[in-house]
């Protein structure tokens, strides 16, 4: 078994690992609003209006990681919960994307905080169904890959990107998105959830 199955497989650890993310996720935000009020105001309103968007998001991380680590040992379940948060995470990003660029006057371009809206919304509505009993989601299995797969790769870039720019709060947020997918790709491909789902 390789150090990353061990360590997927140990929920003690995943869900110290989002609970710290969560932690790294709100000591950035209240920086990234320290460190902006140097700046005009028109720049620190929408700062603050995403920052509030991470601070949310770093309590959904804290929230999932108390679960996975004092929670249930059962796949499906565990995945089930990371799709949700996976979907509120979307839906939270979208809200505050759409919210700062309307106070920066820029409401016509907030297509793509609500594109991340839908997205999340597509999420919630998988997390609902997967596990309901004798399900048949085989479409809906092969359409979550796709999506984590999409993830993956954003918070690769992101990652690869923030580290180039020395943007450590874009690095960040690259680094937990490659967890959060990562983690639900081992999932999704284990034979528990597969069989749940009809995969």
């Amino acid at each position: 078994m390789s150090f990353i199955e061990e360590l997927f497989d140990d929920n003690k650890k995943m869900g110290s690992i989002f609970i710290l993310s969560a932690f790294l996720s709100a000591v950035l935000a209240i920086l990234t609003i320290v460190l902006s009020s140097f700046v005009n105001s028109l720049v620190f309103g929408t700062v603050v209006i995403i920052s509030i968007g991470t601070l949310i998001c770093a309590f959904l991380y804290y929230q999932f990681g108390m679960k996975v680590r004092d929670g249930t040992n059962d796949r499906v379940t565990i995945f089930s919960g990371i799709v949700r948060l996976n979907g509120l995470v979307l839906i939270v990003i979208g809200i505050f994307v759409v919210a700062s660029l309307v106070y920066a006057g820029f409401g016509i371009a907030g297509g793509a905080g609500v594109f991340f809206i839908l997205i999340g919304i597509v999420f919630l509505w998988a997390s609902s169904e997967i596990a309901k009993a004798g399900g048949n989601h085989g479409f809906m299995w092969i359409l979550l890959v796709i999506l984590f797969i999409l993830s993956l790769i954003g918070g690769l870039m992101n990652l690869i990107s923030g580290l180039g720019g020395l943007n450590f709060a874009t690095a960040i947020q690259g680094l937990i998105g490659i967890i959060i997918a990562g983690y639900a790709l081992y999932l999704a491909f284990s034979q528990e959830v597969k069989t749940a789902m009809g995969a």
